[in-house]
């Protein structure tokens, strides 16, 4: 399905595709388990490599 110019804004566009950066730092403020939970969840239903190898997922609260 090809998306009509008018359904996304070339503000996102820029976001997704020309103005996104990955992040090098990490905040220390810990995450509430139902977020992590969540997370979780949606990461689970991403297909894996030829639906051969299960993700792995480790959640590390210690420092």
């Amino acid at each position: 399905m090809l998306l009509n110019s008018q359904s996304v804004s070339d503000e996102v566009m820029a976001q997704l595709f020309t103005e996104a950066r990955t992040h090098s730092q990490f905040d220390p403020t810990p995450l509430p388990d139902a977020l992590l939970q969540k997370m979780y969840e949606l990461a689970s239903f991403g297909p894996t490599s030829m639906n051969c190898q299960p993700a792995r997922f480790v959640f590390v609260r210690s420092p």
